[in-house]
């Protein structure tokens, strides 16, 4: 219980009155000083009221912005006046109206139209804001970043949650702000790499897999992406993802990343796949003289489909036993063979599988079950009869004998994003933007893509990961 006399203390106290202003030195000795906001606490302090709150902070950032945009504008006019290569007055054409994006609020500005200088022909800077509005790399950064993360409906809420209610926007804006960063994004890609390896790459693995997206389009249910992953001996990885319409830019993105991992001539590149003959073409486009590796985990599903079927023989004739004996027996040592680099024993065991399956006087469908596997891996490994090495070999090697990686990076870009738990579909002609934004987020490459489009982008944070790499 308080005491008495400290409760009439603070009943008679007068409340916290606070003001903030802002001061801009235009010149030396020249200040101009703005109101940026004020407001009241009450002496008697609670938690909701300690310190300042969410719309509070809004507020004065939105203020903030606001006069600190004027400022400069008019400090950009009124430089523009003068020609900076002579010093003599410029021409004008008058003034537009434009509107700056920001993260903290949208601010109105005038932007004069300065013709070339009349007495040197100097032509003039080139204009900050266009005639509609333009958008700080911050928020383009920040929606980009998120959008690549949920999906687009929640991050708007989210950023109107914490940014000031003149920088409300929608799951529309930040979607096209997204594909407009993924379009500039694609942009570099199709250019020569810039930023290089010093030390070229020694060994390459290149995972290529692919995943399905759910397409809004009434005549087709889903289209397929195709997700790449290159990993060098250090552990460095690239990912890329791209629509299956869009080999070419997707290939071109694929040696845009050997440039970046400084891949040459004596770079050893292996490539892993399924099989499948878009996968092959690929690689013969990106890497004709690396080489393919079938992917041990499609043929481990396979064989285990084809134990599945001889096993269930067993039970559509119960008199069979030693023929569903056999028919495991027989599709085990297949396997073993392949395992250990012996690709004709595979041969010639799944076809004495298919040759008994095939002279069954009277089969039942267990057997159907059987003849249609093996026949079906049968075909499957004689058609990448060039890409099945020693397994067991590469395997105590440390060698890659599957797509587990590519797979993993199948499910970050593609499942997690766009597929699982998300109600969401996706034009096929539309998402490549979106593709290439969300790969530059888990490559951690849309910071370093920002600081080259725009100067003076987080140059502090710049120049503390520089530090690091250096350490």
């Amino acid at each position: 219980m308080k005491p008495t006399g400290y409760t009439d203390a603070m009943a008679n106290a007068n409340p916290l009155n606070w003001k903030l202003k802002l001061m801009a030195e235009i010149a030396p000795g020249e200040h101009v000083e703005v109101d940026v906001g004020s407001w009241e606490r009450p002496v008697e302090v609670s938690l909701a009221t300690l310190g300042l709150s969410l719309e509070e902070g809004k507020k004065i950032l939105a203020e903030i912005q606001h006069q600190m945009v004027t400022t400069q504008m008019e400090q950009r006019a009124r430089a523009d006046r003068r020609c900076a290569h002579c010093g003599r007055s410029r021409r004008n054409k008058g003034c537009y109206r434009s509107t700056f994006h920001s993260a903290y609020g949208k601010v109105p500005v005038r932007v004069r139209r300065v013709l070339p200088c009349r007495h040197c022909g100097h032509p003039p800077a080139v204009a900050l804001l266009t005639r509609k509005s333009c958008t700080s790399p911050e928020l383009l950064y920040l929606d980009s970043k998120l959008s690549a993360l949920a999906p687009f409906a929640k991050v708007a809420d989210f950023l109107n949650e914490v940014l000031p209610a003149t920088a409300r926007s929608n799951a529309a804006t930040v979607r096209n702000r997204t594909r407009r960063v993924g379009r500039r994004l694609m942009k570099d890609l199709a250019e020569t790499a810039r930023a290089a390896r010093a030390e070229p790459a020694e060994t390459l693995v290149i995972g290529v897999d692919g995943g399905y997206v759910r397409s809004r389009r009434t005549w087709e249910r889903n289209f397929e992406v195709t997700v790449a992953k290159l990993t060098d001996e250090d552990g460095e990885c690239i990912r890329v993802a791209f629509e299956a319409n869009q080999y070419y830019p997707g290939v071109r993105q694929i040696c845009h990343g050997l440039e970046v991992l400084g891949v040459n001539d004596k770079s050893e590149i292996t490539v892993l796949s399924d099989g499948d003959a878009g996968l092959r073409t690929l690689q013969y486009d990106v890497a004709p003289r690396s080489e393919h590796i079938l992917d041990w985990f499609h043929i481990g599903m396979r064989f285990e489909h084809l134990l599945d079927a001889c096993k269930a023989v067993e039970k559509g004739v119960p008199m069979a036993r030693h023929v569903s004996a056999w028919a495991h027996f027989t599709a085990t040592h297949a396997q073993w063979a392949l395992w250990n680099g012996q690709a004709e024993k595979t041969f010639g065991r799944l076809e004495a599988l298919r040759m008994w399956t095939s002279n069954e006087p009277e089969p039942t469908p267990e057997v159907h079950r059987v003849h249609k596997h093996a026949t079906d891996l049968l075909n499957y490994l004689r058609a990448n009869q060039d890409s099945l090495p020693n397994y067991e070999e590469r395997y105590n090697n440390g060698e890659p004998i599957s797509t587990g990686p590519v797979e993993s990076a199948v499910n970050e870009i593609i499942a997690k994003r766009m597929c699982k738990s998300q109600q969401m579909s996706w034009n096929r002609w539309k998402v490549q933007p979106f593709l290439t934004v969300r790969c530059a987020v888990l490559n951690e490459t849309l910071e370093d893509s920002f600081r080259e489009w725009f100067p003076g982008f987080r140059p502090a944070e710049a120049e503390a990961q520089g530090r690091r790499r250096a350490a």
